[in-house]
């Protein structure tokens, strides 16, 4: 049993209005600027047919494939960047209030969430990409994609899902003071300039598995409100992650830090895990506090290491004097679970 497109009038419409790129896809099925009672066209929209913001065969009269309007929402939002941020967040804004009067009916937001993706996975951007302040209504896929100058994502806001995987960033990448709503994943990206993340809000899980940094990757003042996985990340320059917090686990096992690593003053939350991590030069954790146990197993600390004055509860107190003792500090706070 099929269900029809639900408030096919006036947020129908709207969506069309801000989307004019689906409109000349849809086969048959806008009269007068407004959607058709109840149909798009010769097909109609079956209850979660167009799920994981995919389009289900037939749900869009004679467009049957996801593949025949993507390219058409790729061309719209590469137009809507170079239109600069006014153009491009007054159809964020637009789009964000149509989700919320859709609250209540599943069918209209999965065609709302594949109209509101922003997908440039594998675009290749030769010059500086300039999108700071930009609000991603839904989810925004950049994987794959390469960065050949400077790119400002700061204090950008992504509601949705964040994807960066095997992204190529050629000069420095700046993130600083952005909002991630949803999971972001970084892993197997490579940073070629400096990686700018300080003070960035975090909500969701985020992932930096096997990301190298080729220069200093900077994530000072950052709130991650749940898992942070850095799990065989490389940083050839310095790595700047002091005064973080980590609401969920953080992995940072089999991570390589080549220069100076900072981690003072951060508060790990849940469990804290470094096993088999290398620290070539310096490595400062003054003052952090480790609240759910920590893991250093057959961590290697090639340079000179600082773990004065840190915090470490939430484990058992012989695996914490076990700890001390490899570290060769005084432990205060130490406490059983």
């Amino acid at each position: 049993m099929t269900e029809p497109f639900p408030s096919a009038g006036p947020v129908g419409a709207a969506l069309l209005r801000l989307n004019p790129w689906a409109a000349s896809l849809w086969a048959g099925g806008l009269g007068a600027g407004s959607l058709g009672a109840g149909s798009l066209g010769a097909g109609s929209l079956g209850a979660g047919s167009l799920g994981a913001g995919t389009l289900g065969a037939g749900s869009f009269g004679a467009v049957s494939q996801p593949h025949a309007l993507a390219p058409a929402r790729r061309a719209a939002s590469l137009a809507r960047l170079a239109a600069g941020p006014s153009a491009w967040n007054i159809w964020a804004d637009a789009m964000l209030d149509l989700r919320e009067r859709l609250a209540d009916e599943p069918a209209g937001l999965a065609v709302w969430r594949f109209l509101a993706e922003t997908n440039l996975a594998d675009e290749a951007f030769s010059d500086v990409v300039d999108v700071a302040g930009h609000v991603f209504p839904a989810d925004a896929r950049f994987d794959g994609a390469a960065f050949a100058g400077d790119v400002w994502f700061n204090m950008a806001r992504f509601c949705g899902e964040a994807t960066f995987r095997q992204a190529r960033f050629g000069g420095d990448a700046c993130f600083d003071r952005c909002r991630l709503i949803g999971d972001a994943d970084f892993g197997e990206a490579h940073f070629g300039g400096g990686a700018e993340f300080r003070a960035v809000e975090a909500h969701g899980a985020l992932g930096f598995v096997e990301a190298d940094f080729d220069r200093g990757a900077w994530f000072r003042g950052s709130r991650f409100g749940a898992a942070v996985r850095f799990s065989g990340a490389c940083f050839s320059g310095e790595a700047g992650f002091g005064a973080c917090s980590y609401a969920g686990p953080a992995d940072f096992e089999a991570a390589r830090f080549e220069d100076n690593a900072g981690f003072d003053g951060a508060v790990f939350a849940q469990a804290a895990r470094f096993s088999d991590a290398r620290f070539a030069r310096t490595a400062w954790f003054t003052g952090a506090q480790f609240r759910n146990g920590a893991g250093f197993e057959r961590a290697r600390f090639m340079g000179r290491r600082h773990f004065d004055d840190i915090a470490l509860t939430g484990q058992p107190v012989p695996l914490a004097q076990q700890l001390a003792a490899r570290l060769g500090v005084i432990v205060r706070d130490a406490a059983p679970v």
